[in-house]
């Protein structure tokens, strides 16, 4: 096993450096450091030629690292994902002929703003191996590394990942519920292993929408609010969670007594609380929303918001008492680092709490138009099954080629037409996605996508895990075809909505 000895600076308790403000002062600075450990190797392990080394640009390092410093060619540069999985730079055509190559650094959990992910690992595999193996085809083959937080809520991930660092060119073929399928019949036999895979396929993708360390709706610091979610997509996201929990629950009632306490630890435990977190959130958001007008109606949510929350402290002590003593923590779990953290659910009073079912009602309506983009297979870009809303996304592994959905509208009307790409970033690292959009035989828009970290755009693009960006459009009744094409490689595109305009502009 190699020793790789890690080169530059930056400043304590994972700050920048200090004493140093300008871009210029930086590049000095590091430039000198970084001559300063290569003497040290030279002197006390090897040449340093010869020493393996690495050099990350973390956070703010890679913009000092792109403005321009002395890094010898054997220096193995670590690229560094922006803490959320989204990979932020790629080995261009001067950097991937470098004799040290280049390596990744990547997140599966992350303490940090905008808001951290550290209770129940939610990063999806197909994300995983969409990022790293876009690296590696741009010569990040040298050093992968991954901060994976506490070892257990992320053994799946850990498992994906270096798996898929053994065997880059195999395990790349397969789809997220492929892979977590075998993983489930090494890990438990063949006789469910389907069921437990399409289980944690459809985790994964629920999750991905919002991760359950991040169900609120503000930023900290920011003043509380709802959800933006309309009451027909919280129903929506509410009974996919049940769905799922009614496969989880006919698949672990024919578990063997013998595995019973690894399937907890790996699959029911994580599913179970992250499908009662969305309850007890939405709950939550529902009693306030009724207790100034319907005081029964607000206390049934109460009830059921209580009792969720009670159900997620009896799932974690029953993790916590058995094989794996005190290794789970609810999020969030301490006091500390309160400012990169979701803030405690606020629970109704048990005094506000009514015993009564309220009236069935019928599901909620929107007259939102949702179209996935894998609803059509076309040339010039590739499915990538699980990643994304629905079924999957669609990446565009060929520029300007284009990819044509129908879509029928119901009425006469102006309507916002909102498309929605994955927050990764580009290949030939610029700082914009770039997106042309025609509807039918119109003039095409041209719409672009940026999310430079610390920005707000990025913040809520890494919190939705998709960017947005829409414009307004007139159509007649009847079917339409919307048509996309990317003039960079590797834009993930996840579908786009058609939305009435009702006195409200399009943003």
């Amino acid at each position: 096993m190699k020793t790789f000895y890690p080169l530059g600076m930056r400043g304590i308790h994972d700050s920048p450096m200090v004493g140093v403000k300008t871009i210029s002062e930086k590049q000095n600075a590091l430039n000198r450091v970084i001559m300063d450990q290569r003497a040290l190797l030279d002197k006390h392990v090897a040449p340093a030629a010869t020493v393996p080394q690495i050099f990350v640009p973390y956070k703010e390092v890679l913009q000092v690292y792109k403005a321009g410093i002395e890094l010898p060619s054997d220096i193995t540069l670590v690229w560094p994902d922006d803490n959320y999985g989204y990979i932020r730079h790629f080995a261009d055509t001067v950097e991937v002929k470098r004799s040290g190559r280049s390596g990744v650094y990547y997140h599966l959990s992350y303490l940090g703003t905008p808001l951290s992910y550290l209770w129940l690992c939610t990063t999806p595999p197909a994300l995983i191996s969409e990022e790293l193996t876009r690296a590696y085809d741009h010569g990040a083959d040298r050093f992968w590394i991954f901060n994976v937080g506490d070892i257990k809520p992320a053994e799946v991930d850990i498992t994906f990942a270096m798996d898929l660092a053994w065997d880059t060119k195999g395990i790349r073929t397969l789809t997220q519920k492929e892979y977590l399928t075998q993983f489930a019949a090494q890990s438990f036999g063949p006789d469910h292993a389907s069921e437990i895979g399409e289980v944690l396929d459809i985790y994964y993708k629920l999750n991905f929408e919002r991760r359950p360390e991040q169900l609120q709706y503000y930023l900290p610091k920011e003043t509380p609010h709802d959800s933006d979610l309309s009451a027909a997509a919280v129903f929506a996201r509410i009974a996919s969670m049940d769905d799922l929990l009614k496969k989880l629950d006919a698949v672990t009632a024919r578990i063997p007594k013998a595995q019973t306490e690894s399937f907890y630890e790996l699959v029911e435990y994580p599913v179970r609380s992250s499908a009662l977190a969305n309850r007890r959130f939405f709950d939550i958001e529902a009693y306030h929303r009724e207790s100034a007008k319907n005081a029964n109606l607000a206390g049934f949510y109460a009830g059921r918001a209580r009792k969720e929350d009670a159900a997620i402290t009896q799932l974690t002590a029953r993790y916590n008492n058995n094989k794996w003593r005190g290794i789970m923590a609810e999020e969030p779990a301490d006091q500390q680092w309160k400012s990169f953290r979701l803030a405690a659910p606020v629970l109704p009073p048990a005094t506000s709490v009514r015993r009564e079912d309220p009236p069935a009602t019928p599901a909620p309506v929107d007259e939102v138009i949702h179209v996935e983009a894998e609803t059509v297979q076309a040339s010039g870009w590739q499915l990538i099954a699980g990643l994304g809303r629905g079924a999957g996304s669609m990446r565009a592994s060929t520029p300007n080629t284009p990819l044509t959905t129908p879509v029928v509208v119901p009425h006469d009307g102006s309507w916002c037409l909102n498309t929605y790409v994955i927050p990764t970033f580009p290949t030939d690292n610029s700082t914009t996605w770039e997106l042309h959009v025609v509807v039918d035989n119109n003039q095409a828009q041209t719409l672009k996508y940026t999310h430079e970290p610390t920005t707000s755009q990025w913040s809520q693009g890494v919190l939705d895990n998709r960017l947005a960006q829409s414009f307004p459009v007139m159509l007649p009744a009847g079917v339409h075809t919307v048509t996309i094409l990317s003039p960079q490689p590797d834009l993930i595109l996840d579908g786009y909505d058609l939305i009435p305009q009702v006195n409200s502009a399009c943003n």
